[in-house]
């Protein structure tokens, strides 16, 4: 009977790629006060619960403490395609339980690429089946920049178009994340974030003017991005940010802002344009758009430069209340 129960459990065994995971993505740590509880048929171990409503057929539940954890969620996960691994968790202070086949990493504490983590949950609802699911979420904080250099240093990249690559930015911001990610061979890869501004300075690309006090959220999926009340202040006027994902896959963002004469020559500080900026005076407003599909970008800005007066040769030279149409597009 023995023989034959324990022929039994090494029967039922943990899917491979589940089980390759598992023992490849916990890297290190300390547990500490550890509980076990086994109680039931050891012919019905690990006594999986195959639906909600279906009365447990036993206990097997393992609890404890972890410090100084470490582990890699997308160990062994990465695809074709993608520029980089999500990077690995380290300094994890929490708890691990392990109930019946449920696996589940709390992290009160831990960092990652540079960044502070707070409440994460790492978990394997259903560690006995084929094809399982991984689960993370939490919260990061921290400098604006180190989560632009989290974001070049993962998957997030690829959802961004690699926007991020160049980008520069100051002061303090936060992150939700959360992310299922299959174990097997069948599955579908989802990212949900948000990233919530408060005042940060955003500088896109290397030689560009900064967004000052940049305020609102940035969302990203798998799929693409999205803006939600984004505004701040570009080239001396208001600048509001909108648009992401398309239904036909392209991302688009929509901008409506103003610029004013003494914004211009502030982000442009170079002696030949100091001598153009004098010969503008006031302010004016313009939309932009930005289209990004397959790696490829559109842009374009118009305006009727209404309220700037340029004092230049004609036909360049005009009125502060005369129009004159500009279209620039690349």
């Amino acid at each position: 009977l023995r023989r034959q129960r324990q022929m039994c459990i090494r029967d039922r065994t943990i899917p491979r790629d589940t089980r390759d995971w598992m023992a490849g993505a916990l890297l290190d740590g300390n547990a500490e006060n550890i509980d076990l509880i086994v109680q039931g048929d050891l012919d019905q171990f690990p006594f999986e619960v195959k639906q909600s409503d279906s009365k447990p057929l036993g206990v097997f539940k393992i609890t404890g403490n972890i410090t100084g954890g470490k582990l890699d969620p997308g160990f062994g996960l990465q695809h074709a395609g993608q520029s980089a691994a999500w990077p690995k968790l380290e300094e994890i202070r929490g708890q691990i339980v392990l109930d019946k086949t449920n696996l589940k990493i709390h992290s009160d504490t831990a960092r990652t690429a540079e960044v502070n983590l707070s409440d994460v949950n790492v978990e394997v609802p259903n560690y006995w089946v084929i094809n399982s699911m991984l689960e993370v979420n939490g919260l990061v904080t921290g400098s604006l920049q180190s989560m632009v250099n989290y974001a070049n240093a993962s998957p997030v990249s690829d959802y961004l178009y690699q926007m991020t690559e160049e980008m520069r930015g100051t002061g303090n911001a936060k992150v939700n994340l959360r992310m299922s990610l299959p174990l097997g061979l069948i599955g579908t890869e989802t990212i949900q974030g948000k990233l919530y501004l408060s005042g940060n300075d955003i500088q896109l690309f290397r030689g560009t003017p900064s967004l000052q006090q940049m305020r609102g959220e940035i969302g990203f999926t798998e799929k693409g991005f999205f803006l939600a009340g984004v505004q701040g202040s570009y080239l001396g006027g208001q600048v509001n940010f909108n648009g992401g994902i398309q239904r036909d896959g392209s991302s688009q963002v929509n901008i409506d802002g103003a610029i004013t004469a003494e914004g211009l020559s502030k982000a442009f500080p170079s002696t030949s344009m100091r001598k153009l900026s004098k010969r503008f005076t006031g302010s004016t407003r313009y939309n932009a758009s930005l289209r990004l599909k397959n790696q490829h970008a559109e842009f374009s800005l118009d305006s009727n430069l209404i309220g700037l007066s340029i004092d230049l040769p004609a036909p360049l030279g005009k009125s502060a209340p005369e129009a004159l149409p500009l279209k620039f597009s690349l």
